[in-house]
C-alpha cells in the first residue's frame, strides 16, 4: 500500500487498530539468544531483576533447552491475567538456569543460514517476544494525553505561505511568525521550524531571545497535541531538533519552565507511538499489512533518528519502555542485518543503543563486520563513532581490533583527511582500550598494533600540537588520556597543553571553553600526564590548590563540585609530580642535593595543604571515602611529603605535619588492601615469569659473588605500605630493592615510534613511568634502600642464555654501586641520591647500546636477507642456463637424427636411380663396395 504507517493505512481501510490479543511466545529448543544476566541472578531472586534499571550485569549468550507456561495470579479486580513463559536455558559452562525473557533485556540470533532472509512468520514470532507484558507495563508509565482542545489551523495556502517564510526567512522573521501563528501551525511547519532553529544554533546575541522563545511556544504546541495524526517523520525530526536544542541551552539562553517540563512526555509520547506501531505490523494478518515491513512504515532514518535523541538528551531516564524500544530496534538491526540504513543512520542508531548498555556482541560482531567490509562507504565520524560504541560495549576487543588496526593504516595514508580532532579524540580512545590487556597473547597484538599504526599516533600528537588552538578542552584531555594508556609520551604535546591550562588557571577564568576548568576534566588531566612521567608542578599546584579550595566548601562562580575520586586523583598526580620530575632539572652534580625550585615549593605546600583539608573533612564527617584505592592514594600523598621533606628538609617549603595515627594505619591497610591477608607462599607464586627468572638468576650465580660476607633475600615484600620485588639485605651496607620492571612500567617516546616505522633496524627508546619512578624515590628517601630497576628488554636480549643473564645482572648493580666482593663500598643512605641519579643515567647510557645492538642486528639480518635474494636470483639463472644447455643438446640430436633420415633417403634415391632396390641381394653389393673401399685404403697407405 501506500499508506507507509499503520495509522494512516487503517483509516483508509477503514480497518481498526486494535492488536490482536496473541499468545505469549515460545521460542524453539536449540535456539541462540543474547540475555542481560545481573551475576548472582538466579530462580530465587528473578522477581527482583526487574526492568528498573538498578541491576544489570553482562551479557550471556545462552541456548534455549526447553519453555514452559507460568500461571500469573490474578489482578485487583479478580480478573486471571495472561500466562507468560519462562524458557530453561544452557550457558556455555554447562549451567541452566530458568529465565523470563520477557523481564530483561535480550536479543534472538537468528538462524545461522538465515542470512537476513528469515520469512515473515519467523520474524514475527521474534519481534512479538518483546512485546510480551508490555501493555501492563506501558499502562503504568501514563497514558496517551488528549488535546485539551482542537486547535484552529490553517488552510492549505496559508501552510504552504508559512512553510516557505520558515525555509527563506531570517531567524528573526520565522521568530516573529511563529510567535504570531504558532496555534495554527500543523505538524510540518511546527517541524520544519524546530529543525531550522536545531541546525542554525548556536544563535547570534541579537536573537537568541526571541528564538528560544519561538521554539518554547513550538515544545509546548508539541506537547499539547501529544503528537496525534503526526507523520514519523514530522516525530523523529521534532525529537532530534529538541535534543539538539537541549546541548545548546548553556550557550547563552534556553527554554522556558513549561518547555522544559513538556520535553519529557514529548520523547515518551514518541516512543509509545514507535512501539505501537512496530507491535501491531507484527501481529497484524498479512491481508492487513501486506507490505510486511519489519520497521512498520518508519522509516531507518526516522528510526536512528529518535532513538539518537532519546540517548543524546538527559530527559528520557533509562526506565523500561526507552529499554525496550532501543532492545527492538537492536533486534530488528540484528534480522534485517541493517538493510535499508545508511552509513550515518546506523551509526547513530548504534551508538543509541550502545550507550544504553543494550548493544550485546553479535549485534558489534555485525555491524563491525559491515563496517569493514564497506569502509569506504563510511565518512570518518562515522567509523569513528562505530569504533568508540563497540569500545564501550562488552564486546571482545579481538572483534574491533583488525576494523581499527584497517581504520588507523587508512587514516595514516591519507594524512588525517577529513578527520576532525573529535574523530582523532575517539579512535585514540578506541586505540587505548584495544591496548590495555593483561595477557601475554593479547600484549603482543597490542604491541604489534602499536608499531603498525605509528604513523598515525605521531600524525595526530603532531596536529595537536600544531593546531592546539582549533582543539577543544575535552579532546585534548581525552587525548592526552588516552596516550597515557598506551604508555605513549610526547614531550613536546604535554608542554604545550600545560602552557594552555596555565594560562587559563592563571588568567580570566571566564575565557576559558567551557568544561575546561571542570573537575573532572583537571584531575584526569594531570593524572594522565604524571602516569607518563611528565611533570608539570606548576600546573599540579594550580590544580591542587583549586582542589582544595573546593574541598573547604568555598563555591567558585559557575564551578562544579569536586567528588572524592577527583580529588583522591589529584593527590596522587601531585605526589608522583614530586617524585618524577625530570633528574636534569632537579639534580645538581652527583654530590649535590635537589635543586628546589619554587614551583616545587609551591607544590608541595599545595599538596599538603589539600591532604590536610581532606582529612579535616574526613574527620568532620563532611567527607567519605571508600577502602581500597582511595585510601591508597591518600597513602601515597602522605609518603610523598615525608620523602620530601627528607631530601629538601627546611628549603621544601613544607612544613611539618602529622595526621593522627589511626588515619595513617587506614591508608596503609587500603595500600595494602590487594595483597592483605595473602601468605608469603601465595605472594611468590603471583609474582610473573620475569620476576621468578631473575630472582634465580641473582640467588644461584649473582648474590654470592657479590655479597661474600652473607646477605639474606626476600621477595615480594611489604616495605613502607608498598610492594617490593625483591629486597637484598647484606651484612653490611644499606639495602637494596630491586624492582624488576615489565612492559607496564615503562613509556614509549612517541618521536622514537616515527623512526621505528619508517625503518625496520630502530627501536623506540623507553622510559620509566611517573608511578615506578615515584616508587623508587619513596624507597630510597623514606626507607634509605638503594633501588634497582630491571628492564625487560635488558633481559630479553639475554636470550636465556644464564651467563649473559649474570653478566648483565652484575652490570646492572655495579651501576648502582655494588661492586663484586666489596659490600662495604656500597654508599651510605645518605648519599643514595647520588647512586640513584648515576644508576639512573647508566640505565638510560645501557638503553641506548641495547637499542644500538638491536640497529645492528635488525642491519645484519636485513644484509643477510637481501644476500639469500641475490642468491635465489643466480639459482634462478643458473638453472635457466641449464635448462637452454639441455634444449641445445636435444635440438643437436633432433638435426643428427634428421641428417641421418636425408642421407638414407638420398641413399635410396640413388639406388633406385642405378635401377636397384635395397632387397635381399643388397648385402652382397655392400660388400663389394667395403672391400672397393679398403682396397683404396690400403693402396693410399702404400
Amino acid at each position: 500500500p501506500s499508506c507507509r504507517t499503520p495509522l494512516a493505512h487503517c483509516r483508509s481501510r477503514n480497518i481498526s487498530m486494535a492488536t490482536p490479543a496473541g499468545s505469549p511466545v515460545e521460542l524453539p529448543p536449540g535456539t541462540e539468544v543474547s540475555v542481560l544476566l545481573a551475576e548472582d541472578v538466579g530462580m530465587e531472586n528473578e522477581e527482583a531483576d526487574v526492568e528498573d534499571g538498578c541491576r544489570l550485569g553482562a551479557w550471556y549468550v545462552v541456548k534455549v533447552a526447553k519453555s514452559k507456561m507460568r500461571k500469573s495470579g490474578q489482578d485487583d479486580e479478580g480478573s486471571d491475567q495472561l500466562g507468560c513463559v519462562r524458557h530453561l536455558v544452557q550457558f556455555q559452562d554447562g549451567s541452566q538456569q530458568w529465565v523470563d525473557f520477557t523481564r530483561r533485556p535480550v536479543l534472538v540470533h537468528p538462524p545461522k543460514d538465515g542470512d537476513g532472509g528469515l520469512s515473515r512468520a519467523d520474524r514475527a514470532r521474534i519481534m512479538t517476544l518483546h512485546f510480551d507484558g508490555w501493555e501492563a507495563a506501558s499502562a503504568s508509565s501514563g497514558k496517551k494525553q488528549q488535546p485539551s482542545g482542537k486547535q484552529q489551523l490553517g488552510s492549505v495556502s496559508q501552510q504552504c505561505f508559512w512553510l516557505t517564510k520558515v525555509k527563506d526567512g531570517s531567524l528573526s522573521e520565522m521568530a516573529e511568525l511563529v510567535l504570531a501563528s504558532c496555534a495554527s501551525f500543523d505538524f510540518k511547519n511546527i517541524s520544519a521550524v524546530l529543525s531550522r532553529f536545531a541546525r542554525d544554533c548556536p544563535f547570534a546575541a541579537g536573537d537568541a531571545a526571541v528564538s528560544w522563545s519561538a521554539i518554547s511556544e513550538c515544545i509546548k504546541r508539541v506537547h499539547a497535541d501529544s503528537l496525534c495524526d503526526y507523520t514519523p517523520r514530522s516525530i523523529a525530526n521534532i525529537c532530534w531538533a529538541a535534543a539538539r536544542l537541549a546541548g545548546a541551552e548553556d550557550r547563552g539562553g534556553g527554554l522556558d519552565e513549561d518547555a522544559q517540563k513538556a520535553l519529557p512526555g514529548i520523547y515518551h509520547l514518541a516512543m509509545c507511538r514507535l512501539l505501537a506501531d512496530l507491535r501491531w505490523a507484527t501481529t497484524a494478518d498479512e491481508e492487513v499489512w501486506p507490505s510486511g515491513d519489519i520497521w512498520a512504515g518508519w522509516q531507518p532514518q526516522e528510526v536512528a533518528n529518535l532513538c539518537w535523541a532519546i540517548t543524546r538528551s538527559g530527559n528520557v531516564p533509562m526506565d523500561s519502555v526507552k529499554r525496550r524500544l532501543l532492545s527492538i530496534v537492536a533486534q530488528g538491526a540484528l534480522l534485517s542485518r541493517w538493510a535499508g540504513f545508511a552509513a550515518l543512520e546506523m551509526a547513530n542508531a548504534f551508538s543509541a543503543i550502545g550507550a544504553s548498555g543494550l548493544a550485546p556482541p553479535i549485534l558489534v560482531k555485525r555491524i563491525l563486520y559491515k563496517t569493514h567490509k564497506h569502509l569506504d562507504m563510511f565518512k570518518p565520524q562515522e567509523v569513528s563513532v562505530v569504533l568508540l560504541t563497540a569500545a564501550k560495549s562488552w564486546a571482545p576487543r579481538a572483534l574491533y581490533r583488525p576494523v581499527l588496526q584497517s581504520v588507523l593504516q587508512k587514516v595514516a595514508k591519507t594524512k588525517l583527511e577529513g578527520y576532525n580532532s573529535l574523530d582523532m579524540q575517539n579512535l585514540m580512545f578506541v586505540m587505548a582500550a584495544v591496548s590495555k590487556s593483561k595477557v601475554a597473547d593479547e600484549l603482543v597484538l597490542d604491541k604489534k598494533l602499536i608499531h603498525e599504526c605509528a604513523g598515525f599516533v605521531v600524525q595526530v600528537c603532531g596536529h595537536a600540537t600544531s593546531s592546539i588552538r582549533s582543539w577543544k578542552a575535552g579532546e585534548l584531555t581525552g587525548l592526552v588520556f588516552g596516550l597515557s594508556k598506551l604508555g605513549l609520551l610526547d614531550e613536546a604535546l604535554l608542554r604545550e597543553v600545560g602552557r594552555l591550562w596555565r594560562t587559563w588557571l592563571q588568567g580570566d577564568e571566564q575565557k576559558a571553553p567551557p568544561d575546561a576548568l571542570s573537575p573532572q576534566t583537571l584531575a584526569n588531566l594531570v593524572l594522565a600526564m604524571t602516569r607518563l612521567g611528565y611533570a608539570d608542578p606548576e600546573l599540579v599546584a594550580l590544580v591542587c590548590g583549586r582542589a582544595g579550595v573546593a574541598a573547604k566548601g568555598v563555591a567558585r562562580k559557575g564551578s562544579k563540585t569536586w567528588d572524592e575520586k577527583e580529588m583522591t586523583n589529584v593527590l596522587w598526580a601531585g605526589a608522583c609530580a614530586l617524585g618524577c620530575h625530570e633528574v636534569s632539572a632537579l639534580r645538581g652534580p652527583s654530590s649535590q642535593p635537589r635543586v628546589v625550585t619554587s614551583a616545587l615549593k609551591d607544590l608541595a605546600s599545595a599538596l599538603q595543604g589539600l591532604l590536610k583539608t581532606v582529612c579535616s573533612q574526613v574527620q568532620q564527617g563532611r567527607l567519605k571515602l571508600r577502602e581500597g584505592l582511595p585510601l591508597s592514594m591518600l597513602h601515597i600523598a602522605y609518603t610523598a611529603l615525608r620523602a620530601w621533606r627528607a631530601e629538601c628538609g627546611s628549603a621544601g617549603g613544607c612544613e611539618a605535619w602529622e595526621p593522627p595515627q589511626e588515619m595513617i594505619a587506614a591508608w596503609r591497610r587500603g595500600a595494602t588492601n590487594n595483597v592483605e591477608g595473602l601468605s608469603k607462599r601465595e605472594l611468590q607464586a603471583s609474582s610473573s615469569r620475569l620476576h621468578k627468572e631473575v630472582s634465580r638468576s641473582l640467588t644461584e650465580q649473582v648474590l654470592p659473588s657479590l655479597f661474600p660476607g652473607g646477605y639474606r633475600k626476600s621477595d615480594e615484600v611489604d616495605l613502607g605500605g608498598f610492594i617490593v620485588d625483591i629486597l637484598i639485605t647484606p651484612a653490611a651496607g644499606p639495602r637494596l630493592s630491586i624492582e624488576v620492571n615489565g612492559p607496564p612500567h615503562y613509556v614509549q617516546l612517541v618521536p622514537s615510534l616515527s623512526s621505528a616505522a619508517s625503518a625496520a633496524e630502530s627501536a623506540p627508546v623507553h622510559r620509566l613511568n611517573g608511578k615506578s619512578r615515584m616508587k623508587m624515590w619513596f624507597l630510597q628517601q623514606v626507607e634509605g634502600v638503594v633501588p634497582i630497576a630491571v628492564p625487560y628488554f635488558g633481559w630479553d636480549a639475554c636470550q636465556s642464555n644464564p651467563a649473559r643473564q649474570a653478566t648483565f645482572l652484575l652490570e646492572v648493580l655495579r651501576e648502582a654501586g655494588v661492586s663484586a666482593g666489596a659490600a662495604s663500598q656500597v654508599a651510605p643512605p645518605t648519599d643514595v641520591g647520588a647512586v640513584a641519579q648515576g644508576a639512573a643515567e647508566n640505565v638510560d647510557r645501557r638503553e641506548e647500546t641495547v637499542a644500538e645492538c638491536f640497529q645492528k642486528l635488525q642491519a645484519a639480518r636485513r644484509a643477510s636477507n637481501e644476500a639469500q635474494v641475490v642468491l635465489a636470483k643466480a639459482n634462478k639463472e643458473v638453472s635457466r642456463l641449464q635448462e637452454l644447455v639441455l634444449q641445445a643438446k636435444r635440438a643437436k640430436e633432433r638435426a643428427e637424427e634428421e641428417a641421418t633420415e636425408k642421407a638414407k633417403g638420398l641413399a635410396e634415391a640413388q639406388q633406385a636411380h642405378d635401377g636397384q632396390r635395397p632387397d635381399d641381394g643388397g648385402g652382397e653389393l655392400d660388400t663389394l663396395r667395403s672391400a672397393k673401399r679398403m682396397k683404396s685404403s690400403n693402396g693410399s697407405a702404400t
